[in-house]
């Protein structure tokens, strides 16, 4: 293992864990701890912060701040054993782990991590044997990093109390901090899709919105954008696609760099989240603090997320609600000025620099707790 310093060799205070990510995007898990990162070191806390990541992470947390100190961790076996050890040796006080999966040991300062979401827990999300063996691994997963931490983040207030509804033994642990966003300007072209990202989990129920489409395709001049790597399900969509006759009509991406995105969405109509399951759902929230009108499914954390502020359809299955959504926007579109108040509204609440302190304020806190 090799410990890369900062140009001004001060060991950190604090660690962030970001060991589970690597380049592959993960789904906005990983953004998180980037915008978290970047808000610490905005807000003058850089010389007080250590990142524990693989080296290929290396370049991106660079380009966040040049002199940041890290700690890579390839040899994940190596880090597990030892990273008692790598505590005491840099004189880390506190480390926030920013995804499941933390080292399930007990260690010598206190910890926190941040799950995202516990949907393992909710029934209904995922289907089939396959699916059941690896929602029983989860949980465990998750029953153990709750038990090893000594904080717990929820991302909203939903899955605060969902956490307290299905594990009140650790509410205790429980503290709600919404996700940091990073909001990024782009320069609206003329609509031309209604757009869905991050499609490749098979909650994000990608079926119905295809199945929506088919039904208003005729009236509506956007074509269907499908942003994101393939999902598992990906024939049995190309199926319904062909069977309704919209080949021409669909496209799916598969993962577009950052800034290939950045030039899809300025095209970008109406944003369409039908989601069965968000523990924040940070798409949705990009896309309205780009002024862009969207559309999601009124379930779980959307709506608490959102502020009441897009379209809401459900329940999530029903393509008929969603198709009628779709044509309301199409037909009776917000306008601009309400458009940029709603943006404005969305890059208050989330700004990566204002949820940065709360996190500051987290790690400080547990630094005193056990002295």
């Amino acid at each position: 293992m090799e410990k890369n310093k900062g140009s001004n060799g001060k060991i950190a205070k604090y660690a962030i864990d970001l060991s589970t990510f690597g380049t592959e995007h993960a789904g906005g898990k990983d953004e998180v701890a980037f915008s978290l990162i970047r808000g610490l070191c905005e807000n003058g806390h850089a010389g007080d912060i250590i990142c524990l990541c693989r080296s290929e992470l290396n370049p991106t947390i660079r380009s966040i701040y040049a002199d940041i100190d890290i700690i890579n961790t390839d040899d994940t076996l190596f880090y597990i054993r030892n990273i008692k050890n790598i505590v005491r040796e840099n004189n880390i006080k506190v480390i926030l782990f920013t995804n499941k999966s933390t080292p399930w040991v007990r260690l010598p300062v206190p910890s926190a991590v941040i799950p995202h979401d516990i949907e393992p827990f909710l029934s209904g999300i995922v289907k089939g044997v396959h699916y059941r063996f690896f929602g029983i691994r989860s949980k465990v997963k998750i029953l153990l990093d709750f038990c090893f931490r000594d904080r717990v983040v929820a991302i909203s207030d939903y899955d605060l109390e969902t956490m307290r509804g299905i594990l009140p033994c650790f509410k205790e642990k429980y503290i709600r901090i919404y996700d940091p966003v990073r909001f990024v300007e782009i320069n609206k072209d003329v609509g031309s899709y209604i757009t869905a990202l991050n499609i490749q989990w098979r909650h994000k129920n990608v079926e119905t919105l295809i199945e929506a489409y088919a039904r208003i395709y005729k009236e509506v001049p956007y074509n269907l954008l499908l942003i994101g790597k393939k999902p598992d399900n990906y024939n049995y969509l190309i199926r319904i696609i062909e069977e309704s006759g919209i080949k021409d009509r669909v496209t799916f991406t598969g993962f577009v760099s950052d800034e290939d995105l950045k030039g899809l969405v300025s095209k970008t109509a109406i944003y369409v989240n039908p989601s069965r399951f968000e523990g924040f759902g940070m798409t949705a929230v990009e896309m309205m603090g780009s002024c862009i009108p969207a559309i999601i499914s009124d379930t779980t954390a959307g709506p608490e997320v959102t502020m009441g502020l897009c379209r809401y359809y459900g329940p999530p299955d029903d393509p008929d609600e969603l198709a009628k959504q779709i044509l309301e926007e199409y037909r009776r579109p917000l306008s601009e000025e309400r458009l940029e108040s709603i943006a404005n509204e969305v890059k208050e609440r989330y700004s990566y620099i204002k949820i940065s302190r709360l996190y500051w304020d987290l790690l400080e806190s547990m630094a005193v707790e056990r002295g």
